[in-house]
């Protein structure tokens, strides 16, 4: 998903209305497509979805803000991602819309993940 072209509003329009839709663990999903078998090759294609949710967000931060917040599970998963986990830290405690903390209210109340909700929380906590 090697991208050149910056993305339009229209295309975060269309990202906007998936992720209203079908939720952003989806639209993750999607953005992701076939998982690559390497770690290399899957840290490429996190890294490009940071870049093409960085894009959205010049246009629907909102909702680039939280569809960042379910490809964080993601990159952490992945050995040497704290970069992409730091930048959606960064987004989340920059953008504290009504929206973006509804959304991290819903994920931090929903999650059974011990580790994933105490930092769903933590971005809660962020002032």
């Amino acid at each position: 998903m090697n991208r050149t072209v910056k993305m339009t509003p229209e295309e975060a329009t269309s990202f906007e209305t998936a992720f209203l839709r079908d939720g952003g663990p989806s639209v993750v999903k999607t953005l992701l497509g076939e998982r690559p078998t390497s770690e290399d090759g899957a840290q490429d294609q996190v890294a490009s979805v940071m870049r093409l949710l960085e894009e959205m967000a010049e246009h629907k931060s909102d909702a680039a803000c939280c569809i960042m917040l379910s490809l964080w599970p993601v990159a952490s998963e992945l050995v040497g991602m704290h970069e992409v986990c730091d930048a959606i830290g960064l987004w989340i405690a920059h953008n504290r819309s009504a929206a973006v903390l509804a959304q991290l209210r819903t994920l931090a109340e929903s999650e059974t993940d011990p580790d994933l909700k105490r930092y769903y929380d933590g971005l809660l906590n962020v002032e």
